[in-house]
């Protein structure tokens, strides 16, 4: 059997341990990278409508270096803090800007938060949710109304997991404050929590801004750019995508054409494109485009089109084609098209988390294909934070051991009996045990085919077998509160051994211990 291939980014794992970092490649390689990456950049410059990339952005490569890095507006946890850490760190050692990319885009199922309860022996996973009906609604479409009740969400959250020591006051604080919607509280939340900390925050910018080409002027330019330069080359595009991902699987063994996401599909004379089409009142939904004639491009919305758009107009002014035709409905990227505009476009160097650094090899290849250049480099970083909560330090060998011994207590009494001094009725037991399993052995050698004989002996030593157990019956009792016992003790080091809380519940001092660990390594 072939050996699947697996790449150095292939093999990056969660830290193991708490407090534990990973920085990769190396942190004081990351400066250099960013230089790089500009150096490539000017040398061989992404090209967007048959104009230079710069040509249709404000941001220069005389301004200092942007790191950026991003994640979805949701209570993530301490692994995803440690790259807002790294990249303003970056930034004040190079004296250049960070920036934080909130994907208000994305779709989740709910609002909500979660917490470890600890009880009096084990603790076990509580949450509230927002009283909020998502409907395949973006965070960009989450405005504050009467239905959600921040106050009473917080207020679930009980006063010993927030605690004094923990900066979920501060969030609190800052998310309460006045804003227009729901992402633009939670920024200033995350915000407030790292002026508490001591840390310098990112520039927070919102993909919708970004690509509602209404604000983010630096960025909305090459952004309407992007998009419509992959709508002109619509199937060159969708090809080079689905050949990135079908080399990735490839080389991995993976099968079929879901994982780890989906092609995009040529069907009913349409292409489907990396782009989400979203509108306030209505479901996310794919975008696809169709030729309309010698020079129309019909652009859909899953099923439903949304208009025609004229091909020269498109080229000439993307922003006002798109805004114009559009009516009230956006467009948004998707995973890869979104990473890839961050890196080719807006930053000189992108950080990843371990999922995103993974799938972004694909990301690589379809530059190189489509845009014809070679894929700038980015980095990794994530960590591990445990809450400070009881672990018992057990682990699933030694449920396995315990079941073990169970069983061998069921077939094998006699193992358990000791070698000391037995009642008389044991040491009888004992040999009228040893008598059955010989006559067992004499039968099955000496008389095979004689199965009414051999099953009296297999009920023979059964029967002892029973007599044993119930002799050591109070120690099966204990071995099965044992074995019940290692099963929870095992769930709670599971939830106290978690890295998946918000890192707004974790001890302040732990969070600076961590943000100092990391800019050690930088």
């Amino acid at each position: 059997m072939a050996t699947r291939f697996q790449s150095n980014i292939d093999s990056l794992t969660a830290p193991p341990g708490n407090g534990s970092i990973l920085i990769w490649p190396n942190g004081q390689d990351l400066v250099r990278l960013a230089d790089e990456n500009r150096r490539q950049r000017r040398s061989r410059p992404v090209r967007l409508l048959d104009q230079p990339a710069s040509l249709w952005s404000e941001q220069h490569d005389e301004d200092g270096f942007v790191f950026m890095t991003g994640h979805q507006p949701d209570f993530f946890h301490a692994g995803v803090w440690a790259k807002n850490t790294v990249a303003s760190s970056l930034a004040q050692n190079a004296g250049g800007t960070a920036r934080f990319l909130v994907v208000d885009s994305d779709v989740p199922n709910r609002i909500a938060i979660q917490w470890p309860d600890q009880g009096d022996q084990y603790c076990t996973m509580r949450g509230v949710s927002a009283a909020i009906e998502m409907h395949r609604r973006s965070y960009e479409y989450v405005a504050e109304g009467k239905s959600l009740d921040f106050a009473k969400f917080f207020a679930a959250i009980p006063e010993t997991v927030r605690g004094n020591t923990t900066s979920m006051a501060a969030f609190i604080s800052g998310f309460m404050q006045e804003k227009a919607d729901y992402v633009d509280r939670w920024m200033n939340g995350i915000q407030s929590v790292e002026r508490e900390l001591g840390v310098r925050s990112p520039s927070f910018v919102r993909i919708s801004h970004i690509f509602g080409w209404d604000s983010s002027p630096e960025l909305h330019g090459s952004a309407s750019a992007f998009v419509a330069h992959i709508i002109l080359s619509a199937a060159e595009y969708a090809a080079a995508y689905n050949r990135a991902l079908a080399r990735y699987r490839e080389r991995r063994g993976i099968r079929g054409q879901q994982r780890p996401i989906p092609d995009l599909l040529f069907a009913d004379e349409r292409i489907e494109l990396p782009f989400w089409m979203l509108s306030d009142a209505k479901p996310r939904q794919r975008l696809a485009i169709s030729r309309e004639g010698t020079d129309g491009i019909g652009i859909w919305a899953g099923a439903s089109k949304v208009c025609t758009l004229e091909r020269d107009e498109l080229r000439r002014n993307p922003a006002e084609s798109l805004l114009g035709g559009l009516g009230s409905w956006r467009v948004r990227p998707r995973a890869l098209a979104q990473t890839m505009f961050a890196r080719l476009l807006a930053c000189d160097l992108f950080i990843h988390g371990i999922g995103g650094a993974k799938y972004d090899q694909i990301t690589d290849d379809i530059i190189r294909e489509f845009f014809d250049v070679e894929p700038p480099a980015y980095a990794c970083v994530s960590a591990t934070l445990w809450l400070p909560m009881r672990r018992f330090g057990v682990e699933v060998s030694d449920l396995r051991a315990g079941r073990q011994k169970a069983r061998d207590l069921r077939y094998n009494p006699q193992r358990f009996m000791g070698n000391g001094d037995r009642p008389s009725a044991l040491s009888d037991m004992l040999i009228r045990r040893e008598e059955a399993i010989r006559e067992s052995e004499r039968l099955r050698v000496e008389q095979a085919h004689n199965r009414a004989a051999r099953r009296l002996a297999y009920d023979r030593i059964h029967r002892v077998n029973a007599e044993l157990r119930h002799a050591v019956s109070e120690l099966a009792k204990q071995l099965d509160r044992r074995i019940i016992e290692i099963g929870e003790q095992i769930e709670h080091d599971r939830i106290a051994k978690s890295r998946d809380w918000f890192f707004a519940l974790h001890p302040r001092n732990n969070l600076i211990q961590l943000y100092d660990i990391l800019k050690s390594k930088l």
